[in-house]
C-alpha cells in the first residue's frame, strides 16, 4: 500500500472502550499469521538497528512495524519491504524517538542522583570504624534500592503510556511531530486507565515469558505485543482508508438523492 499523504489534520481522539484483553487476543490473531516474517522484521528493526544506532533509529523502525500491522489489518500480505517503510515518515519518527529518549533521561536523572548520593553516604559510613555492616544497614540499602527501582519503573511506564499512540499516528498519517505528539498525548490521557492496563499486561507477559524461558521467549513474544498495541490504536483511531471510502460513498449517495 502506498504511503498515506498527510491531509493537514489528524482525527480527533476520543474515549473508547479499548478492552486490554480483547487487544491482546486480537494481537495474537494478527501475530500468528505470517509470524516468522513479523518476527524477522521486529528483530532486525528493534534489536540490531537499535543496538547499532544507540536507539536513534528506533522511531523509523517502530513506524515500519506499525505500517506493516496496519497493512495486515487491511488484508495485505507482509513482505520484507515493510522493514524500510518507516523511511516514508523518517523525520517525524526520528524526532519522536529523540523526544522519547530525552524524556526518559530527564525522569531518570533525579533517581540517579539520589542513588549516587546514597552510595557516597554509605561508603563514608562504612569508612568510619564505628560503623559496621550489620543487618539493619543491609536492609536499609536493599529497601532504598527497591524504592529507586520502583520509582524509575513508574516514571518510565508513564513516559511509555504518553507515547503509546505517537508512533502509530506518525506511521499512519505522517504528520509533523508536534501534531502527532499533541494528539497522541490527548488520546493517551482520554484512555489513560485502559491503555495503562494494556501496557502493564503486555509487560507482565513479556517478563513472565522471558523469565520462564531464560530470556529467550521475550524475543518471540514481541510480534504479538506490537500487534496488540496496533489493535488498541485502531480502536481509538479508525482506519483512515475506510473513513475516506465512507465519506465518498455518502457524498455520492447525497448527490444521487438530490438529483432524484
Amino acid at each position: 500500500m502506498a504511503a498515506i499523504e498527510f491531509k493537514g489534520v489528524l482525527p480527533e481522539p476520543c474515549k473508547v472502550e479499548i478492552g486490554p484483553l480483547d487487544c491482546i487476543k486480537r494481537g495474537f490473531e494478527l501475530g500468528k499469521d505470517q509470524y516468522w516474517m513479523q518476527f524477522l522484521i521486529a528483530m532486525i528493526g528493534i534489536y540490531f538497528v537499535h543496538a547499532a544506532t544507540m536507539g536513534l533509529l528506533i522511531g523509523p523502525f517502530l513506524c515500519s512495524i506499525f505500517i506493516m500491522l496496519f497493512d495486515k489489518m487491511r488484508g495485505e500480505k507482509i513482505v520484507i519491504d515493510h522493514l524500510v517503510r518507516g523511511v516514508d515518515c523518517i523525520w517525524g519518527a526520528l524526532l519522536a524517538s529523540l523526544a522519547l529518549w530525552i524524556t526518559l533521561a530527564i525522569v531518570s536523572v533525579p533517581f540517579i542522583l539520589l542513588s549516587l548520593a546514597h552510595f557516597i553516604f554509605l561508603i563514608r559510613a562504612l569508612m568510619n570504624e564505628a560503623t559496621a555492616l550489620n543487618a539493619g544497614l543491609i536492609a536499609e540499602l536493599v529497601l532504598f534500592g527497591l524504592a529507586m527501582q520502583a520509582g524509575i519503573l513508574l516514571c518510565t511506564a508513564t513516559v511509555y503510556v504518553g507515547f503509546a499512540f505517537v508512533f502509530p499516528l506518525i506511521a499512519e498519517y505522517n504528520p509533523p511531530f508536534t501534531m502527532a505528539l499533541k494528539t497522541g498525548l490527548r488520546a493517551a490521557w482520554m484512555n489513560l486507565v485502559e491503555i495503562t492496563t494494556l501496557l502493564v499486561l503486555l509487560a507482565l507477559i513479556f517478563f513472565t515469558v522471558s523469565f520462564v524461558t531464560c530470556g529467550l521467549g521475550g524475543f518471540f513474544y514481541l510480534p504479538f505485543a506490537f500487534a496488540a498495541m496496533a489493535a488498541a490504536h485502531r480502536k481509538v483511531f479508525p482506519d483512515p482508508t475506510e473513513r475516506n471510502q465512507n465519506s465518498e460513498f455518502n457524498s455520492e449517495h447525497y448527490i444521487l438523492n438530490s438529483e432524484l
